[in-house]
């Protein structure tokens, strides 16, 4: 059962101007992302692969890159990419569940009743300069709207964990932290194991 979510002020206004990206980007990301491919060369593939593991250490840098920047020219990736003063500084990646087979495949993030036309917000990565000044929540509320308008009936948000009012390192928060989820409109609602995940219906 969804539990209301707690009331957070407005988002504010980070002063940058978000887009959906496209199979042009491809140096502006390398330019976000930098030459670790975000972090520890990931190149936001961590969900897309099948599994994680020895396939996980084998595709880190170079293989993730390749595999990357084939689904952004075959159009195949779904993110928001926000821009300041002529440069990158943060990115949100989405799409359907179906995309992230290892989302798919994990049990902690399984409901019981998920809607078929479920969606999910999976990855943020803002640059440090930018950090805490509410970018990461104009991302998502930027694709939550890009979401809806593509035909999904609910989208999912996996915030990491941490005690309320503690910092995280930023590390640990690529896929979000529950008190901007909350401020996007979202709710929570438990998965089959328990673990906290956050619904956003329309």
């Amino acid at each position: 059962m969804k539990k209301p979510a707690k009331t957070k002020p407005p988002a504010r206004d980070p002063g940058a101007r978000i887009r959906l990206v496209t199979p042009a980007d491809r140096k502006t990301i390398e330019e976000l992302f930098g030459a670790r491919g975000a972090c520890a060369g990931c190149w936001c593939m961590h969900w897309r692969l099948s599994r994680g593991g020895q396939l996980w250490r084998d595709m880190q840098g170079e293989p993730n890159k390749r595999a990357f920047f084939k689904l952004l020219a075959t159009n195949r990736l779904r993110a928001v990419i926000a821009e300041a003063g002529g440069e990158a500084v943060g990115w949100c990646s989405f799409g359907p569940r179906s995309d992230f087979p290892r989302l798919e495949r994990s049990r902690v993030f399984q409901r019981a009743q998920p809607d078929p036309a479920t969606w999910c917000v999976v990855c943020f990565f803002i640059k440090p300069a930018w950090r805490g000044r509410g970018l990461a929540t104009a991302l998502l509320l930027a694709a939550t709207r890009e979401a809806k308008r593509a035909g999904a009936r609910e989208i999912e948000g996996f915030p990491a964990l941490h005690r309320e009012g503690a910092l995280l390192a930023p590390v640990f928060a690529w896929t979000g932290v529950a008190e901007m989820f909350e401020a996007a409109g979202y709710c929570a609602v438990e998965s089959t194991t328990g673990r906290r995940l956050y619904v956003n219906s329309r």
